[in-house]
C-alpha cells in the first residue's frame, strides 16, 4: 500500500466517514445551505462594488497575465479608478472563496451520502472532498499575489507575482471544475441506482 492510499484509508475510516455519518443528510444539506448563503452574500457584495465598467480586460485576464508586463498593460487599460475597484473586489474575494470552497466540499459530501451503498464511489468522494479544498487555498495564494500587483500601479508589477498568481489560478479552476464533474457523476450514479430499483 502506498503512502497516499494509507492516508486516504485512514481518513476514510476514522474521520470523513464518521463525520458524514454523524451529520447525516439533513446536517450536510444545512451546511450546503449555509455555505451557499456566504457565497451569495459575497457575490452580491462583489457585484455591487463594481460601479465602474471594466474596459477591454476582465479580472480573469489579470489572473492569467503570467508576466508583469502584461499585467501592467491590463491595469493601464483599466485606469486608476478601475484598479482601485478591482483591488477592493479582490479583498472581498477572501469571503467569496470561503463560500464556494465550503459549498464544493459539502456538495461532494452530499454526493457521498447519495452513493453511500457503493463503497468505491464513497471512497472516491472522500478523496475529492479533501482535494476540493485546494481550490480556495490556491485562490488565497492567487489573491496574495494580485494585491501587490494592483498596489504597484502605475508601476509595472513584478513578474514573480504575475507568474504565481496565474499558476495558482490555473490550479484553482482545474480543481473547481474537477469537483463539479465529480459531483455531477455522483448525482447521475445516485439517480441511475434509484431507477434500477
Amino acid at each position: 500500500m502506498s503512502i497516499g492510499q494509507f492516508i486516504c484509508t485512514i481518513g476514510y475510516s476514522f474521520t470523513m466517514r464518521a463525520l458524514l455519518d454523524r451529520l447525516g443528510t439533513r446536517g450536510i444539506l444545512a451546511l450546503v445551505a449555509a455555505s451557499m448563503g456566504i457565497f451569495v452574500v459575497f457575490s452580491i457584495l462583489m457585484a455591487a462594488a463594481r460601479t465602474f465598467p471594466v474596459p477591454v480586460y476582465d479580472i480573469i485576464d489579470l489572473e492569467f497575465a503570467w508576466t508583469g508586463g502584461q499585467a501592467g498593460l491590463i491595469m493601464e487599460t483599466w485606469g486608476s479608478l478601475v484598479v482601485a475597484q478591482e483591488l477592493y473586489v479582490t479583498y472581498l474575494d477572501f469571503g467569496y472563496l470561503v463560500g464556494y470552497g465550503m459549498m464544493a466540499f459539502w456538495l461532494l459530501a452530499l454526493g457521498a451520502r447519495l452513493v453511500k451503498k457503493n463503497e468505491k464511489f464513497v471512497k472516491a468522494a472522500m478523496i475529492f472532498m479533501i482535494v476540493s479544498m485546494a481550490s480556495p487555498v490556491c485562490d488565497i495564494i492567487e489573491n496574495v499575489n494580485l494585491i501587490p500587483m494592483m498596489h504597484a500601479f502605475p508601476s509595472t508589477p513584478l513578474d514573480v507575482n504575475a507568474v504565481v498568481a496565474s499558476l495558482f489560478a490555473s490550479i484553482k479552476f482545474g480543481v473547481l471544475f474537477m469537483s463539479i464533474g465529480v459531483f455531477a457523476v455522483e448525482v447521475i450514479f445516485a439517480i441511475a441506482t434509484r431507477r434500477r430499483k
